[in-house]
C-alpha cells in the first residue's frame, strides 16, 4: 500500500513539472518585430529582439540571416559578425536585482537585396540572477521583399454596393465607406475620415479576412498585412487610390496577438480636461475628440488614467497652444511596451473675432433664454386668471342654477299647499 502511495505522488510530482516546464515555455519568449509591413528591394528596416515575460540577468544570443536576400548595415561595436550570423550579449546592469520581464534588448538595421521570403531565426541562452540557465521559447521572423499579394475583400455587386451608387462621387476622392474583419472587438467604430483601428486578440488567427468597401467602385483598393500574424504587433494597410490616381488613402488596422490581454491593454479609463468639454462624451472605444476653447487659453489641464494601470502614457504638446485647430495625441503604450493606442484631441483656439462673436451670442443667448423664461411667468399668470374667470363663471351658473330649483321648490310647494285649502273649505 505505502509503495503504491509512493508511486502516485511520483507521478503527480512528474505531471505538474512537466506542465509547469510547458507554461514556461510557452510564457518566456523573445521575439523579433518588425517595422515594415511592406519591404522593397533595396528598402533598409529596423528589427527589434524584445523579451516577453522573461526574468532575466543575462543572455547570449546567436542571430541568423540569408546573406543573399538581406544585408546587416548596423555599425554597432557591440554586435559580432561571422558570415550570416550576429552575435550578441546583454545583461542586466543591476546583476538581476530588478526582475527584467519585458524589454526591448537591441534593434538591428538590414537592407533588403532580393526580391521574395526570407526568415531570421533566433537562439541563444539566458540566464536569471543567480545564475541558473532559463528555459526560452524563441520566435523566428518572417520577412517578405517585395510587392505583397493583395488579399483585397471589396464587395462590388451585394446589396451593400450598388453600379450606380458610385455616380455621385467625385473621381478624385479615396475613401472608403464600409471596414470591417470576420472578428468582433475592431476599434473604434468605422468612420472614413479615421484611419487607425485596433484589434486586440488571444486566439490563434494567422489571416483576418478584411471587407473594404470604396465609396467609389472605381477606385483602387489593396489589403497587405492581413495574412501570416504573428504574435504580438501586426499592421494591416487598406491603401484607397482615388479613380483619377491623384489622391491616396491608407487605413490601418493595429493587430495584437497575445496571450495576455490584460499585458497588451491600451484602454483609457478616463479622459477629462478642466472647465472644459470634449464632444462626443468620453467612451473607451472612440479615439476622436473635439474641444473648442477661448482665445486666452494657451493651455490644458488634462486627466488621463489608463485602465492597465502598468500602461504608460505619453500627452503631445498640449500648453502650446495656437490660435486656431491644435491636434494634441494621448499615446498609451501597453505593459508588454508595443501594443499601442492614439487617441487624438482635436482643439480649435478661437481667435479675437470668433471670441467676440462667441462672447455676443451667449449674451443674447442668456437675454433669449431670461425673455422666454419671463413669458412662461407670463403666460402661466395669464393662464392662472383665465382659469379663475372660468372658475368664477362656473360658480356663477351653479349658484344661479340652484336659486331657480328652489324657486320652483318653493312656487311648487305654495301652489299644492292652496289647493289642499280650497279643497277643505268645499
Amino acid at each position: 500500500m505505502k509503495k503504491l502511495k509512493l508511486i502516485i505522488i511520483n507521478l503527480i510530482t512528474l505531471i505538474l513539472i512537466i506542465c509547469l516546464g510547458n507554461i514556461s515555455k510557452a510564457d518566456n519568449d523573445i521575439i523579433l518585430v518588425n517595422d515594415k509591413d511592406v519591404i522593397n528591394k533595396e528598402d533598409e528596416f529596423n528589427v527589434t529582439v524584445s523579451t516577453k515575460n522573461l526574468p532575466i540577468a543575462a543572455i547570449d544570443l546567436n542571430i541568423f540571416y540569408d546573406k543573399e536576400k538581406i544585408e546587416f548595415v548596423n555599425n554597432n561595436e557591440n554586435i559580432g559578425i561571422k558570415e550570416n550570423e550576429l552575435i550578441y550579449s546583454w545583461y542586466d546592469e543591476h546583476g538581476g536585482e530588478d526582475v527584467i520581464t519585458n524589454k526591448d534588448l537591441i534593434t538591428l538595421r538590414f537592407k533588403a537585396k532580393e526580391d521574395g521570403k526570407t526568415n531570421i531565426s533566433i537562439k541563444g541562452k539566458g540566464y536569471d540572477k543567480d545564475g541558473n540557465e532559463i528555459q526560452i521559447n524563441f520566435q523566428d521572423l518572417e520577412v517578405k521583399i517585395g510587392e505583397e499579394e493583395s488579399n483585397n475583400y471589396v464587395i462590388t455587386n451585394s446589396e451593400e454596393s450598388t453600379n450606380n451608387e458610385s455616380t455621385n462621387v467625385e473621381i478624385n476622392t479615396a475613401y472608403l465607406k464600409t471596414l470591417r474583419i470576420n472578428e468582433e472587438g475592431l476599434n473604434p467604430d468605422f468612420n472614413k475620415d479615421i484611419f487607425t483601428y485596433y484589434f486586440l486578440t488571444d486566439k490563434d488567427i494567422s489571416n483576418l479576412e478584411i471587407t473594404a468597401i470604396p465609396e467609389n467602385s472605381n477606385v483602387i483598393v489593396n489589403v497587405t498585412g492581413n495574412t501570416n500574424l504573428k504574435e504580438g504587433l501586426n499592421k494591416i494597410k487598406i491603401e484607397v487610390i482615388s479613380e483619377d490616381k491623384t489622391s491616396k488613402n491608407e487605413y490601418t488596422i493595429n493587430v495584437t496577438k497575445t496571450k495576455n490581454l490584460e499585458d497588451a491593454n491600451t484602454n483609457l479609463e478616463t479622459l477629462a480636461i478642466e472647465n472644459q468639454i470634449i464632444s462626443p462624451e468620453f467612451d473607451v472605444n472612440v479615439t476622436e475628440y473635439n474641444v473648442e476653447v477661448a482665445n486666452n487659453t494657451e493651455s490644458l489641464n488634462i486627466l488621463v488614467i489608463p485602465e492597465n494601470r502598468g500602461a504608460k502614457v505619453e500627452i503631445s504638446d498640449y500648453n502650446k497652444l495656437e490660435v486656431g485647430d491644435n491636434k494634441i495625441q494621448i499615446t498609451v503604450t501597453a505593459p508588454n511596451n508595443y501594443t499601442k493606442k492614439v487617441y487624438n484631441l482635436n482643439v480649435h483656439r478661437r481667435n479675437e473675432e470668433e471670441q467676440k462673436n462667441y462672447e455676443e451670442n451667449q449674451k443674447n443667448n442668456e437675454i433669449i433664454l431670461e425673455r422666454l423664461l419671463q413669458e412662461d411667468d407670463n403666460t402661466s399668470i395669464e393662464q392662472t386668471s383665465v382659469t379663475e374667470n372660468a372658475e368664477n363663471k362656473t360658480n356663477t351658473r351653479y349658484y344661479v342654477l340652484i336659486a331657480l330649483i328652489l324657486i320652483i321648490l318653493i312656487a311648487t310647494i305654495i301652489f299644492i299647499t292652496i289647493k289642499l285649502k280650497k279643497k277643505k273649505s268645499q
